[in-house]
């Protein structure tokens, strides 16, 4: 029984916290961690802020040798606008990069015109545009 009220009152601290904590307050995250593959032995991290309509990711990845490759991934959203971005680059070790970028907007219920760019490691670009239609759910 008195483990149930201590339950009870950790609950409505973390309600009560939950209440008083503003809409836009970021959420952050950092994580690491190592790991060991036949090439080698591998260590990484990453750093994750969140915010209604946003996620941005930092992450470096360091590798057997001592080279790193470091990924920068943002993301940013509106339901009520209708829009939404996704821009990542990721840059290897011997100095070269690959960039994503994706925008679409919503141009009418459940359809989506998108163009996304990628530019490859050798520097060559391409880029698609369409339509995407989203099926009801069940």
């Amino acid at each position: 029984m008195r483990s149930s009220v201590k339950a009870a009152a950790c609950a409505a601290v973390i309600v009560a916290g939950l209440s008083f904590a503003g809409a836009a307050e970021a959420r952050e995250r950092h994580v690491s961690g190592s790991w060991t593959t036949h090439r080698g032995a591998y260590t990484g991290h990453a750093d994750v802020v969140r915010t209604r309509g946003f996620r941005s990711r930092d992450a470096v990845i360091t590798g057997p040798n001592g080279g790193q490759r470091t990924v920068s991934d943002r993301r940013t959203w509106s339901r009520a606008n209708g829009t939404y971005t996704h821009d990542r680059d990721v840059t290897f070790a011997d100095g070269t990069s690959r960039t994503v970028d994706v925008d679409a907007h919503r141009v009418a219920p459940r359809t989506w015109d998108y163009s996304r760019t990628v530019t490859d490691r050798n520097g060559n670009t391409r880029t698609w545009d369409g339509t995407v239609i989203v099926p009801k759910r069940r």
